[in-house]
């Protein structure tokens, strides 16, 4: 009787946190969902705000520019916020393989639970994210160099 009554208290955690599992699989949608209109925002701010400061002054200046470096640097600049979309993409990636790791995990406890023989492999979602957040940390960087390239280029064509 006792046994029975502890074997179903574990059921019951089980169930407990299958279902804590589940809410944070679906809080990691929305998660991937903010972070991509957040970098979206950022990414138009920066690197858009740079090439608009760029064109205006390009357009009244009274003073020699030089028209090759200015080339370069919307090509930097252009590269920036393609780099910046990507990294962001590879964000909301991570965001659904962890949500999809969690979400087995979640399966798999309540499977756990009611005593069944299903398996739900959640740790290759957790590779996948980690390889995808690489990727996304690098593209970042890249759009962060590219910015920063862009910036110089256009300040050596100015003067």
């Amino acid at each position: 009787m006792i046994r029975d009554q502890q074997s179903e208290n574990a059921q019951d955690v089980l169930l407990e946190e299958a279902t804590y599992l589940r809410r944070e699989s679906d809080d990691r949608l929305r998660y991937g969902h903010e972070y991509g209109q957040a970098g979206l925002k950022g990414l138009f701010l920066a690197n858009g705000g740079a090439i608009i400061a760029l064109l205006t002054f390009v357009g009244n200046a009274t003073s020699h520019v030089d028209p090759r470096g200015m080339f370069w640097a919307f090509v930097w600049l252009s590269l920036g916020l393609i780099s910046c979309l990507i990294s962001y993409f590879f964000q909301y990636i991570t965001q659904d393989h962890i949500m999809n790791a969690t979400h087995n995990e979640a399966f798999q406890k309540q499977s756990d639970a009611l005593g069944w023989d299903k398996k739900y492999n959640y740790q290759i979602y957790i590779q996948k994210s980690n390889c995808t957040l690489k990727m996304s940390v690098s593209f970042g960087l890249i759009s962060l160099g590219s910015f920063t390239a862009g910036v110089f280029v256009a300040l050596f064509a100015i003067t």
